[in-house]
């Protein structure tokens, strides 16, 4: 009879940090989902005051060059200056947009092992709930582009562990 009540208590323990540990998995998961959606308003906010800001150099370029000159070849010349200028302009936005996407992609990556390691240093027999099998990384990749990209640092994670 005792040994039943132990048993007993032992499986509703083990059920008990089973759902906590679901439960951490799942607040972590939102936290990840939280930082990418903010991370995506961030560079949508950023494209949006690149965009503005080159219509407005754009603008005001064409009511520079329109009030000075006269003639119709120096229009001419302020046109093609003012098209190199923007052009030069947009290649200098979108390496640094470049760069900001690469800053967020390793911070992504930085944070998701950060959270991955937390998760396999409180269950790591489980196996990170199967992610970290071979099988189940297809699927991670298999579900888009930019999940693919996020999917990759579990694999990284994966490897890392490996050489702990």
């Amino acid at each position: 009879m005792i040994i039943i009540i132990i048993m007993i208590i032992t499986i509703i323990t083990i059920i008990i940090i089973i759902i906590m540990i679901i439960i951490i998995i799942i607040i972590l998961i939102i936290i990840i989902i939280v930082i990418i959606i903010i991370i995506i308003i961030i560079i949508i906010i950023i494209i949006i005051i690149i965009i503005i800001i080159i219509i407005i150099i754009i603008i005001i370029i064409i009511i520079i060059s329109s009030s000075s000159s006269r003639s119709s070849s120096s229009i001419s010349i302020s046109i093609i200056s003012s098209i190199s200028i923007i052009i030069i302009i947009i290649i200098i936005i979108i390496i640094i947009i470049i760069i900001i996407i690469i800053i967020i992609i390793i911070i992504i990556n930085i944070l998701i092992i950060k959270i991955v390691k937390i998760i396999i240093h409180i269950d790591y027999q489980q196996g990170f709930w199967g992610l970290m099998r071979d099988d189940n990384k297809e699927i991670l990749f298999q579900s888009g582009p930019f999940w693919g990209a996020v999917s990759s640092s579990f694999v990284a994670m994966d490897i890392r562990l490996l050489h702990c």
